[in-house]
């Protein structure tokens, strides 16, 4: 079982660069861990009544998720529901020698997973089981110890999921046991060792976050992340979708069961392949890398203020049309934040009278690692104007929402890598990297949570920057940054590597 030890999120490690020119501009990251697929469409919160921070009310799901059609109000509240889980098609007991582990699994069977370190039957389950909310699921996995369950017919899983009902929130599950022996289906649990654990998914059809699951005993601790996407142990918090629940696994503690679940949402989903495609155990943790990224700091502390907001807007310099019901924007984003509550919109302005804007609302808390924000603009909520015809500026919206009682409001710092635009997308309209700085994105201090930040950062750091014709025309030489050094051009230029 996991100790009691919030806030447990860990922060990932940069070597970072900040490029100051006298206003913070915006740059981006990129990831060494190139993840594709796993993308979400979100699509926000249905619009609140109190406005300026205070929540638009987002669609609850079992993995605390939330979905709406784009709101009015800047803020959101995260969803709730208790969820459930139906671990199946568990292995039997007694078979393997005393000596036994995983790194001794040769078998080739279709329903068996094994990296050596972490092994046993896959299977497939759902939740509820029964009555009008059960989703539908394939394989059945009727037998006890899973072996029926993947074969020519069913070489993965597929099936679909209900749109959540008050206080049933479906979900189906690829599961596997973390220590199963092939032959007699002899089971025990697993010491969690080393930084953490990498999950490698498909999960087509999918339009929620995937939820990534480790049974701890009767104890739940989950994460919501992207294929492939490195955890730390302490990124698996106790029942995640509660966020009155604040206790996270460590190294030391044990583990019985991996699942990949598929929650519920507003809409059902079809579910064309769900599959675990590899596990990869993280004896350290990895160094993630970044040419570039908007990093916004938002220090809302440990008090739970209700509506507590900072806005980074980026003008566009005029209105676009992303109005066609097939047009998405993508803004790929890493959170760090030890709280459990709280939310990161997009926001789109319409250039209209009054200015009118749409918020997107997604749940920071279950957010870990990179993750691809998905939303159609066209979907914005227009009841107090907006309109998806005439976009002349998209922001982000980092809020408190209104916190439940019991949950933990923390600081939060996103990075955002870009901003990118897919389908009949209007000429003219281009995609935003963050490169090299900010490329217009600012804080708005009307808005402003006091100490909140915009700053580009980068870890691409060089060895050596020649000054010779540097920007400031002031130094002239090598500066060395392999020891860390900063170089200042009379407070108008700083390159500084840490």
């Amino acid at each position: 079982m996991g100790r009691f030890t919030w806030p447990g999120r860990r922060s990932r490690r940069f070597n970072w660069a900040f490029l100051s020119l006298g206003l913070v501009s915006a740059a981006c990251f990129i990831p060494e861990y190139t993840i594709d697929g796993g993308v979400t469409d979100q699509s926000g919160g249905a619009p609140s009544s109190s406005g300026g921070g205070a929540p638009s009310t987002g669609a609850a799901s079992s993995s605390g998720a939330t979905t709406g059609n784009g709101g009015n109000s800047a803020g959101g509240t995260g969803g709730g529901g208790t969820g459930g889980s139906d671990t199946g098609g568990q292995g039997g007991e007694g078979g393997a020698p005393p000596a036994w582990s995983c790194a001794d699994e040769e078998s080739d069977l279709p329903s068996y997973y094994s990296n050596g370190t972490l092994c046993g039957y896959r299977y497939a389950a759902r939740f509820p089981t029964s009555g009008s909310s059960a989703p539908e699921v394939n394989p059945p996995c009727l037998a006890s110890n899973g072996s029926d369950c993947f074969r020519t017919a069913y070489p993965f899983v597929t099936g679909n999921v209900p749109p959540s009902a008050d206080p049933v929130y479906p979900n189906i599950i690829i599961g596997m046991a973390a220590n199963q022996a092939s032959v007699g289906g002899f089971e025990s649990s697993w010491e969690l060792e080393g930084f953490g654990i990498a999950v490698d998914y498909t999960a087509n059809g999918a339009t929620v976050p995937i939820r990534i699951q480790l049974m701890s005993g009767a104890d739940i601790y989950c994460a919501h992340a992207m294929p492939n996407e490195p955890l730390a142990w302490e990124d698996f918090r106790s029942e995640c979708w509660n966020p009155a629940s604040t206790g996270t696994l460590q190294a030391g503690d044990t583990i019985d069961e991996l699942h990949i679940l598929v929650t519920s949402t507003d809409t059902q989903q079809y579910i064309s392949q769900l599959d675990i495609n590899s596990i990869t155990m993280l004896p350290d943790e990895p160094e993630l890398a970044c040419d570039g990224c908007a990093m916004l700091f938002v220090p809302f502390g440990a008090a739970p203020v209700a509506g507590a907001y900072t806005d980074y807007n980026l003008d566009l310099g005029m209105a676009y049309d992303l109005g066609d019901s097939g047009i998405r924007l993508r803004a790929r984003v890493l959170v760090e934040t030890a709280g459990t509550t709280g939310g990161l919109q997009i926001v789109l302005r319409s250039s209209v009278p009054g200015d009118p804007k749409a918020y997107f609302w997604h749940d920071s808390a279950l957010m870990e690692g990179w993750h691809d924000l998905v939303i159609a603009p066209a979907q914005g909520e227009t009841a107090n104007g907006f309109d998806a015809g005439q976009i002349d500026a998209i922001g982000f919206n980092l809020t408190t929402g209104t916190p439940p009682a019991g949950a933990v409001t923390a600081d939060a710092t996103v990075y955002v890598d870009s901003i990118t635009f897919t389908g009949d997308v209007p000429a003219g309209l281009e995609d935003i990297l963050f490169d090299a700085d900010l490329e217009g994105l600012t804080q708005d201090m009307s808005t402003d949570v006091d100490g909140s930040t915009l700053t580009w950062v980068t870890t691409e750091c060089p060895e050596q920057q020649p000054l010779d014709g540097d920007p400031c025309g002031l130094l002239a030489g090598m500066c060395d940054f392999s020891g860390g050094d900063t170089c200042i051009c009379s407070g108008q230029w700083e390159w500084a590597c840490f």
